[in-house]
């Protein structure tokens, strides 16, 4: 048995994990190997201490493969991982809010001189002068609760002050609409495809700039073979919440067994270890997943604040997300909650005062551009 228990294979790595210098990020690397030969780490020999062994390993480069080999009578056991070093890295996050028609739909009929004349986007502009705050607005092409409106009905006159703003203000795509729930779940790859470049061109068309790679797929599920689509048109971050999902207002997550769900059909194995270190990047597809500490909408303030908490305690953890959902800042849902503003300023100002850097996800390697863009 040859087995590493330290980095697994997909993990990121910062400064907190091991010694960084200008190059290089020096870690240990750790395992268990129950023969009687020499075990080797990228070509050195390993100590050992009974069934237990570890090594020095500097990774050089933005991604780093470590080989681990075992040599003893029976033959030649091999391992290799691979991994990511997050150069440079600092505490920062992103933040993204899903199902986007509505406030569209009030500047297309309504026709206000500012988008920020438009109340849910004039309470992003202010958390934006307040806390240098960044947000991604994940949008549907079609309003499935007023059939009277969808994307192509949104004027191009407002582009110039998207762009102005894109800075800080992006759109990205989310789902064809609202209903039904799921919809990428069990579909073909070129549906996926179809509704990504629909969304996809009309927010170029109107919003120009401000357009971003979409962050997240509506319900966070895709089949793996539609992986791709997404990867093809820029992701290179994808969010779940992979273990124990809360789905619902008043749905605590909470089940008598880990079940997988929301999470793009990754396996318990791979849920269980992001639950736990939040990043995992996956070469097979070419993405990194994450998690996010809450979604505002289902979270008391003081639950987001606890939250939140827990991140920036960790010694090791340099990034988070936050999210939440449009639709329950506006009177007319059915679900609206009166002080969904203030639970997404709560994490916004808890997360500034913090010194976390507000970021997107899509630029650099999570918003880190130590290693380009």
């Amino acid at each position: 048995m040859l087995e590493v228990t330290f980095p697994r294979h997909g993990a990121v790595l910062n400064h907190n994990q091991g010694k960084e210098t200008g190059d290089a990020l020096e870690i240990t690397v750790s395992g268990l190997y129950d023969g009687s030969g020499r075990v080797s780490i990228n070509g050195f020999e390993a100590e050992r201490d009974g069934m237990s062994f570890c090594g020095k390993v500097r990774l050089t480069e933005k991604f780093n493969t470590i080989v681990i080999v075992a040599d003893d009578e029976f033959g030649i056991s091999t391992k290799e991982v691979k991994v990511v070093w997050d150069k440079a890295s600092f505490r920062r996050y992103e933040f993204f809010v899903d199902d986007h028609i509505f406030f569209l739909r009030d500047l297309a009929q309504n026709r206000r001189k500012s988008i920020f004349d438009q109340f849910y986007l004039g309470f992003w502009k202010q958390m934006h002068e307040k806390y240098d705050q960044h947000v991604c607005l994940n949008c549907f092409f079609e309003d499935c609760h007023h059939k009277d409106f969808d994307l192509s009905m949104m004027p191009d006159c407002y582009k110039a002050e998207f762009e102005d703003n894109a800075d800080w203000l992006r759109l990205a795509f989310h789902a064809h609409g609202e209903f039904p729930d799921r919809p990428y779940q069990n579909c073909t790859p070129d549906v996926l495809a179809k509704d990504y470049d629909q969304v996809m061109n009309e927010l170029l068309r109107f919003a120009g700039k401000a357009y971003i790679p979409a962050p997240v797929s509506h319900w966070a599920i895709a089949r793996p073979e539609s992986l791709k689509v997404l990867t093809d048109r820029g992701m290179r971050a994808c969010y779940g919440q992979f273990c124990d999902p809360r789905t619902a207002v008043g749905d605590a997550g909470s089940c008598a067994e880990t079940v997988c769900d929301v999470g793009y059909f990754r396996n318990a194995s791979e849920a269980l270890y992001l639950q736990k270190n939040h990043l995992m990047y996956n070469f097979r597809h070419n993405v990194c997943f994450h998690t996010a500490e809450c979604v505002c909408n289902l979270c008391s303030k003081e639950e987001i604040i606890s939250a939140m908490e827990a991140m920036v305690n960790d010694p090791v953890r340099e990034v988070g997300n936050m999210m939440s959902h449009e639709q329950y800042t506006f009177p007319d849902y059915f679900n609206y909650q009166p002080d969904n503003f203030e639970r997404l300023e709560t994490a916004c100002r808890f997360l500034h005062e913090k010194g976390y850097r507000s970021v997107f996800f899509q630029y650099g390697f999570l918003g880190n551009m130590a290693w380009g863009d």
